[in-house]
């Protein structure tokens, strides 16, 4: 997932050459993601110019798609909860953890989540049957040093679901 503020933007090297025929040296890049997190449409997409630019010429219909969605919605069983998920005060952990437990950055995170849903999520509407949707609720964007047994019931959790996706898509 992309957080602004979070993720440093990267200058574009001339060395690394153009990008889609021009020369974009000096130009800051940031993370995809600030404008869609959940890019289906450029693979859904039959006559759009600008996703036959980056993807070539694809048939969306030959072969079903499939999306993994990390969906902070669904609830993972036997996770325990992390101090984020509780919503509490505690200061423990590292600069980034802390930093992201303060107000003015989760409204930040929540707006920066808003504006990507709102283009994202009429494609994923479209396209249900084409997402399998796995259960992250509770479980924090940065939360990397997450204990043994949140780590592994979100493993199991994931697992369950894209068997169940599998289970009830013909193939």
């Amino acid at each position: 997932m992309s957080i602004p503020f979070v993720w440093q933007e990267v200058r574009w090297k001339p060395e690394w050459g153009w990008h889609r025929g021009k020369d974009i040296s000096g130009h800051e890049i940031v993370d995809g993601g600030v404008l869609s997190n959940f890019p289906l449409h450029l693979i859904t997409a039959k006559d759009d110019e600008e996703v036959r630019a980056i993807m070539g010429d694809t048939d969306p219909d030959v072969v079903p798609n499939l999306g993994l969605l990390i969906d902070e919605m669904k609830p993972v069983a036997d996770s325990g909860e992390a101090e984020e998920a509780k919503g509490t005060e505690k200061v423990t952990g590292g600069l980034l953890e802390n930093v992201m437990r303060l107000k003015t950055i989760q409204r930040i995170k929540r707006l920066a989540n808003t504006m990507t849903n709102a283009h994202d999520k009429p494609v994923m509407e479209g396209h249900k049957e084409e997402v399998c949707r796995l259960p992250a609720k509770g479980y924090g964007t940065t939360e990397f040093d997450m204990s043994d047994v949140r780590l592994q019931s979100l493993i199991r959790a994931g697992r369950k679901a894209m068997q169940e996706y599998l289970d009830a898509r013909p193939l």
